[in-house]
């Protein structure tokens, strides 16, 4: 699964920036929930139900969604874990798949969405990518749509609700 392994990467990546800027190595203490830039608390959490996916022919897809954290920070939380649809067949497919990521305790990541086709025979290949920053979602949205373009001819709808816990 090349979008699997590269969020892996990039995550990887995040991790190692923060925690061996220079060879060294650092460390965080005081409380993690609220006490950053963007910050909440262990009951923030966020809803994604992915409703319908156009892709320009039939194929057998499923979408993955996973919250990755600002450049130069370690992952907290939920944050990098991956979380995917089933797999349908078709060229408008409705899915009304429902994930939550919790906990969410900092909210200045982004939400990474990727479409995948599966072969039969072969290795998922990935047809569209996008990112949702979460700084740019108004919280208590319940049920507001959006309407996401993840490639030539790749859209999704989607439904996102970000519920802040008490700071």
């Amino acid at each position: 699964m090349a979008g699997l392994t590269a969020k892996r990467a990039l995550l990887a990546k995040h991790n190692a920036a923060v925690n061996n800027p220079s060879g060294g190595t650092t460390t965080t203490t005081g409380s993690r929930s609220g006490s950053r830039s963007g910050g909440a608390d262990r009951s923030s959490h966020l809803v994604v139900v992915v409703k319908k996916v156009t892709v320009p022919a039939e194929k057998n897809i499923y979408v993955e969604c996973t919250i990755l954290p600002k450049d130069g920070r370690a992952a907290e939380g939920i944050e990098g874990t991956c979380y995917k649809t089933n797999k349908i067949l078709g060229k408008t497919c409705v899915f009304n798949h429902s994930s939550t990521f919790l906990p969410l305790p900092v909210l200045d990541g982004v939400l990474h969405l990727a479409v995948c086709e599966k072969p039969t025979f072969s290795e998922a290949v990935l047809l569209g990518t996008a990112d949702i920053s979460l700084l740019e979602l108004a919280p208590g949205a319940v049920g507001r749509e959006r309407k996401v373009v993840l490639g030539k001819d790749v859209e999704m709808l989607l439904g996102l609700e970000l519920v802040l816990g008490e700071q």
